[in-house]
């Protein structure tokens, strides 16, 4: 079914009960608490979700039962495949296999029982007595799963509580003004949920001060609160707010929606779709970015519609915001606040130093809210002064910059302190990095046994991958299994740990920078052979080893990416690496990163000049090569073969600062931006 165009539409294309999770943002975040492998099979099972409505809207019917199929091999518990198998069948009219298929969708725990009796897709099946049977099965299923979920509320003194349940909708608690009247009423302020929890206890804090203003508190009371489909974003905005407007003493005026992270997102989707039907953004941990743009692993800022009279619903309504310094998405809030606030956005985004992704509503920031409420139960559309990055926000992010290095003879010479007589033999964990504020600013180190500073070694980086940049896993065996093989073939080995937690982490100018900061740490506390110096990493890591490995091709001596992203669009520039040695290993089961990834780098790196590139697609080897039964011997292999490389001449730190200067132009980074973090205009 293609749901009409509504306060919803954003999210109703046709996934019953597709994850509404921050995005590939948990990408900002590090706040998924699941294990990566299952992270990145979620990620991929959303991102088949849209070829799956595509191939609907192309009556391809066959190739949404295919792509419904690879869900299934990702995660083969969720029912929602099976729905949409089913009803691909049933518009090929194959009425029996497709019942069949709905009954194993009900039986997996699909039990949206209302959409089912009003979906267009599976009306060749509604005379049929099994559809009806079945219906019943899955209204069962979701009344039990429902009661179990139900989250109760306390009484707030001076606030009158009334709760509903309408057909079809979700369950909601209203918390209201008990003197409001259809003279006077309360406006709707709805809670939208993160993934993993209703946090309604936090948010039904707020309700006695915003019943004072004027404002009434609608929470959604029983639902998976794992996530928000779109089903259930749908039945919130067109069935169960509309149910609780018809209150006495309710505004049924445009309501606010009040999100937190995942809530967040679901808000500004349904802002980006529809302006017009909303009166406010309240904010929380939620960033701005393009849905489209991220599916393709790029973060850009939410674009808003150009022209005046599409502009103009934009322009009515307030959004309040509140993000973490230490959070990747504020960069994205400080360029939405430049660039919308040009547009006549009325935006008041607040910058909480010192917090990451995290709910920021402390003493302060709860205050501005009362206030910036206050001013919207008066008409008034409040802007904040404007975003300024705090200067502890600085000293947490950014490495002081410009970057200057001393002569090659004197950087990678003996160290001259004695520091290197205490050089570990085995991992040492949190190596701060010195003259960095920021506190990930540290790395792990590998160091071979006999390591002695009377001859000079190799030093293999290895860029973890992410995007939460995560130094307390490196004893996993990304970690072990590269740079314990590098250290047993002779090489120092560094993990360094990202400073931020954005999306493609290392492809960012100012991680380059980092990198070469290291790179001057490590050489004045070991000596380090000049001409031997490497780049390898895994997943994000591997994808900045296709970006890094070109920028600061003046530095290494040979790169290897494994299992990295390499973007059809735009793609990078391979003329860079048409001399460098290069080892890829990919999985060729890999639903993360596909394995054409490697072989239109394959196809672009040929074309660029280089004959000196190994690429190995491992078969049976997934995401996470390190698990396949081949891997062991391959990354053996590569070791070996990219330590027998080295440079004509000695790596140039200096030279790699400057091509990272042409490079960062695109970012509008410039290496003596100084405490604006690197970007500047």
């Amino acid at each position: 079914m293609i749901y009409p165009i509504t306060l919803a539409s954003a999210f109703a294309a046709r996934f019953v009960r597709a994850v509404l999770v921050l995005p590939a943002l948990a990408l900002f975040l590090g706040s998924v608490h699941a294990q990566d492998s299952n992270r990145e099979k979620a990620m991929q099972f959303m991102k088949l979700d849209g070829e799956v409505h595509a191939a609907f809207q192309a009556k391809d019917y066959d190739k949404a039962i295919q792509l419904c199929q690879k869900q299934l091999e990702l995660l083969p518990a969720r029912p929602e495949p099976h729905y949409n198998i089913a009803c691909a069948l049933a518009r090929q009219g194959k009425k029996d296999e497709a019942l069949a298929v709905l009954a194993k969708a009900i039986e997996g725990g699909y039990a949206d029982a209302a959409h089912m009796r009003q979906d267009d897709d599976l009306e060749s099946l509604r005379k049929e007595k099994q559809f009806e049977e079945l219906a019943a099965k899955a209204l069962a299923r979701f009344k039990s799963d429902m009661e179990k979920l139900y989250d109760k509320g306390a009484d707030i003194a001076g606030v009158k509580t009334l709760e509903g349940s309408p057909e079809g909708g979700l369950r909601w608690r209203l918390r209201m003004s008990p003197t409001a009247t259809p003279e006077k009423p309360n406006r709707l302020i709805v809670w939208l949920h993160p993934s993993g929890g209703s946090m309604n206890k936090q948010a039904e804090g707020f309700a006695a001060e915003f019943v004072k203003r004027g404002f009434a508190l609608l929470v959604p009371t029983m639902k998976q609160w794992l996530s928000w489909s779109p089903a259930e974003m749908q039945t919130l905005m067109n069935v169960s707010i509309p149910d609780a407007a018809k209150t006495p003493g309710i505004d049924k005026r445009k309501p606010i929606l009040m999100g937190y992270s995942a809530g967040g997102q679901g808000a500004l989707m349904m802002y980006q779709e529809n302006a017009a039907s909303l009166g406010g953004l309240i904010l929380d941990a939620a960033y701005p970015i393009d849905p489209v743009l991220q599916g393709q692993g790029r973060i850009a800022l939410m674009s808003l519609p150009q022209g005046e009279e599409k502009l103009a619903p934009f322009k009515k309504v307030p959004l309040f915001v509140l993000v973490g310094a230490a959070d990747g998405g504020a960069r994205v809030w400080q360029e939405a606040d430049d660039r919308w606030r040009e547009l006549g956005v009325p935006l008041t985004v607040t910058i909480v130093p010192g917090q990451g992704h995290t709910w920021l509503f402390g003493k302060s920031e709860t205050a501005a809210l009362y206030t910036w409420l206050e001013q919207v139960a008066k008409g008034e559309l409040p802007r904040g002064a404007g975003v300024e990055y705090p200067q502890a926000a600085v000293d947490e992010k950014v490495p002081p910059l410009p970057l200057a290095f001393d002569a090659p003879e004197k950087v990678f010479g003996p160290p001259q302190s004695g520091w290197s007589k205490n050089v570990p033999k085995k991992l040492t964990k949190n190596v701060q990095l010195e003259g960095l504020r920021n506190r990930n600013a540290k790395y792990h180190i590998w160091a071979p046994d006999d390591y002695t500073p009377d001859k000079a070694w190799p030093l293999v980086l290895v860029l973890h991958g992410g995007p939460s940049g995560r130094a307390e896993d490196l004893a996993l065996a990304v970690a072990s299994q590269l740079a314990l093989g590098f250290a047993q073939e002779g090489a120092i080995t560094i993990y360094p740990q990202a400073l931020g937690h954005r999306v493609l982490e290392w492809n960012y100018p100012d991680e380059c920078a980092y990198l070469l900061q290291t790179i001057r740490h490590a050489v004045r506390s070991y000596h380090l052979d000049p001409k031997r110096i490497y780049l390898t990493g895994h997943s994000m890591g591997g994808g900045g080893v296709w970006s890094l490995g070109g920028v600061l091709n003046d530095v290494w001596a040979g790169v290897a990416p494994i299992s990295g992203f390499y973007p059809a669009n735009p793609r990078p520039d391979m003329s860079l690496l048409k001399a460098m040695p290069l080892y890829c290993i990919q999985g060729a089961d890999d639903t993360t990163i596909p394995a054409k990834c490697a072989e239109l780098a394959q196809k672009d790196l040929e074309q660029a000049g280089n004959k000196d590139a190994i690429f190995r697609i491992l078969k049976g080897a997934g995401h996470d090569v390190f698990t396949s039964k081949d891997c062991k011997k391959e990354l053996a292999d590569m070791a070996k073969w990219l330590l027998a490389k080295q440079r004509a001449k000695d790596a140039d730190l200096a030279a790699g600062l400057k091509r990272l200067e042409e490079y960062g132009k695109q970012f509008k980074w410039h290496a003596d931006a100084g405490p604006t973090g690197g970007y500047k205009e």
